[in-house]
């Protein structure tokens, strides 16, 4: 299962052409983690998102954009809340 995640995430960057910024926000960056609960939680985030990014496989092509902005911005505010629980 986690070899499925992980080639649908790798597979995703491969399509956005790892692009950092444009139209749909970009891939936020992974927070910088200490603790063994940061680092779960920021593998939670990853999990979630890949699962987010598998969905808009199912998006039609000119949706998919959008899709992964708003998987994007979730992202985001997840590794956000991972950094505030370290605090």
């Amino acid at each position: 299962m986690k070899k499925a995640l992980c080639l649908l995430l790798m597979a995703s960057f491969i399509l956005v052409g790892c692009e950092t910024g444009g139209p749909f926000g970009g891939i936020p960056k992974k927070p910088e983690v200490e603790t063994q609960k940061e680092r779960n939680c920021v593998g939670e985030c990853d999990d979630q998102n890949a699962l987010c990014l598998s969905s808009c496989e199912t998006v039609r092509w000119d949706r998919k954009k959008h899709c992964w902005g708003e998987c994007y911005e979730q992202l985001d505010k997840c590794y956000q809340l991972c950094s505030k629980e370290g605090k």
